[in-house]
């Protein structure tokens, strides 16, 4: 348990209340004030262990700011309480490490207004620090397990956290593609309809293997004027193609192609 203070943008100073737990570096208990006495800090003590959840020992620093009734309140609940030496914070490194991860990740990087700006930076930070961040000391995982994701769960994806200073990757499957339909309208069918109907007026009859055609020209074949040729090509004679009506010229060129398509 330790203290330590924030200035604000409007030249006042927030004293910050922090309890954590040295087993997996968990924030059991944190508060903000301005003017911090010695009823708030036994108050908040109480909020921090409530319904026999007392650990067995309390480490904090010899601060005049606890005052002398917290030695009785640690007791009553069944605490073993550990001062450190006076001027000594390396001998409660776990929370004076916690305190320079704070000002270096995020306080550093951010104005702080008032007194619930900063408890609202705070729950995001502490958030971010026991669900994401990792530790070396817990073999690079954070406070909070985490599962170790496979590659076979999808990429990797980067989740902002703290206003956008830090990041979560995790991996995520990769989203469904959506199912499409074909919307086939009143109108377009019957485009195709004229289509098929009036392009069967214009297939040539000329049956396949047949050596009647085999030396005509491709004009001959569909029709087409060949000048000087007359009504016999080659010595052979063609079946001419039947005339297609007037409403053919009409037709969409989608259509024709959907027909050569088909066929």
């Amino acid at each position: 348990m330790d203290f330590f203070t924030v200035p604000t943008a409007t030249f006042r100073v927030l004293f910050v209340l922090v309890v954590l737990s040295h087993a997996r570096r968990r924030i059991v208990h944190f508060a903000v004030t301005e003017h911090p006495t010695q009823e708030w800090t036994l108050q908040q003590l109480r909020e921090a262990f409530p319904w026999n959840q007392s650990p067995q020992y309390l480490l904090r620093d010899r601060d005049a700011i606890y005052g002398e009734h917290l030695v009785a309140v640690i007791e009553g609940m069944g605490i073993e309480e550990v001062l450190t030496a006076p001027r000594s914070p390396w001998q409660n490194p776990y929370v004076e490490r916690l305190v320079g991860s704070i000002r270096r990740e995020c306080l550093d990087h951010i104005v702080v207004w008032n007194q619930r700006s900063l408890r609202r930076i705070l729950q995001s930070y502490f958030a971010y620090y026991e669900h994401s961040r990792t530790h070396l000391a817990l073999a690079k995982d954070s406070p909070e397990p985490r599962a170790v994701e496979t590659r076979e769960q999808g990429r990797i994806v980067s989740i902002p956290q703290v206003v956008g200073l830090h990041h979560r990757y995790r991996r995520q499957a990769e989203p469904q593609p959506p199912l499409r339909f074909l919307v086939i309208t009143p109108p377009t069918i019957a485009s195709i309809a004229i289509g098929l109907y009036s392009l069967r007026w214009t297939r040539p009859t000329v049956k396949q293997h047949d050596p009647e055609f085999d030396d005509l020209p491709l004009t001959s074949l569909f029709g087409l004027p060949s000048a000087g040729l007359g009504g016999s090509m080659g010595g052979g004679s063609y079946r001419p193609m039947l005339q297609r009506p007037a409403f053919a010229d009409r037709t969409l060129i989608s259509s024709a192609r959907f027909w050569q398509f088909g066929r």
